[in-house]
């Protein structure tokens, strides 16, 4: 149990998700999706593809 409420419910076939486990699953999708971003734009930094270019 995280934060003192069940997130998923335990079946034969598996687990499925309750009202706290969808919340909980899409806060975690939208923090994998801006982590997913940041790593792309740090690699476009790093290969050129984006930053500051100064001339003069």
């Amino acid at each position: 149990m995280l934060a003192g409420i069940p997130l998923f419910e335990r079946h034969p076939k598996g687990v499925l998700p309750m009202a706290a486990g969808e919340a909980f699953m899409r806060r975690a999708r939208r923090i994998q999706m801006k982590f997913d971003d940041t790593v792309n734009e740090l690699h476009r930094m790093k290969t050129g593809q984006l930053g500051i270019l100064r001339i003069g």
